[in-house]
């Protein structure tokens, strides 16, 4: 079935349990993340409200994909293969098992220019599978921000893989409440590259150096990206572990920051 507009996506919501138990593929060809989806929801979130977006749905993966292939705007053909979401059905590890490589990342920023005070920054990886592996960090510097931390954060994340699974066989889920890095590791990098670090306005790309270092630390690893919502006070897995990322990235930061 093909959804040609806004109302019919939100339709799809209401799929059966077979669709919901992952037999069917939701090829989403024009939208905010193209790819091949098993989850609805995941699908959903990236057409609905979308103008001129093209969603089909199969039974075979395939299939799903070839649409997604023939039917990309320019512009949009590396997209179907970075891994936000589920992308092919039986092969992901569930994020939630205890055998899976799973990595929270966060960073905090605290009292940079703020009257009479001194900054603290910091970077925190969480592994809730495995807690030896976690690393917590202070970053140096009068000019840090958010979104540097938070690179630093998945660098960190990215390097405790590489060294735990050298072979870069096992699949590795990033966790962030930050859609600039998600957005700068799925989208943008590949067209910066090609772009000579350059943005579409033709501007200079910020945090360059700490940017490769990411698509460095990466290499030919399947990274799963995983966008969770801050501060929600939820109580869900994902939630939950988000929180004592950013606990542990503001903590660190606070120690490091005065103010008179």
């Amino acid at each position: 079935m093909a959804f040609d507009n806004q109302q019919e996506a939100r339709m799809g919501a209401g799929s059966s349990s077979e669709e919901a138990s992952g037999t069917w593929f939701y090829a989403v060809a024009v939208g905010r993340r193209t790819g091949v989806y098993t989850v609805w929801p995941d699908a959903a979130a990236q057409v609905c409200g979308y103008p001129g977006f093209k969603l089909k749905t199969f039974r075979d993966f395939s299939e799903a994909l070839a649409f997604v292939k023939e039917n990309q705007l320019e512009g949009q053909e590396e997209e179907h293969e970075v891994t936000f979401g589920e992308t092919e059905a039986g092969t992901d590890p569930d994020p939630e098992h205890p055998e899976s490589l799973v990595t929270f990342c966060d960073g905090s920023v605290l009292g940079f220019g703020q009257p009479f005070c001194n900054g603290g920054a910091a970077y925190a990886c969480i592994f809730p599978h495995r807690r030896e592996w976690d690393e917590v960090a202070s970053v140096a510097g009068s000019e840090v921000t958010n979104t540097h931390v938070e690179y630093l954060a998945a660098v960190a994340a990215m390097e405790r893989a590489n060294y735990e699974d050298p072979s870069g066989e096992d699949v590795l889920f990033i966790f962030s409440d930050s859609l600039v890095l998600i957005d700068c590791m799925t989208s943008w990098v590949s067209k910066w590259q090609t772009n000579g670090w350059r943005t579409a306005k033709g501007r200079a790309v910020k945090n360059r150096e700490t940017i490769e270092r990411l698509v460095n630390a990466q290499g030919g690893r399947r990274v799963l990206w995983r966008h969770v919502k801050a501060h929600t006070a939820a109580e869900d897995w994902a939630s939950h572990w988000n929180s004592v990322a950013d606990t542990e990235a503001r903590g660190t930061a606070g120690t490091n920051a005065s103010c008179l």
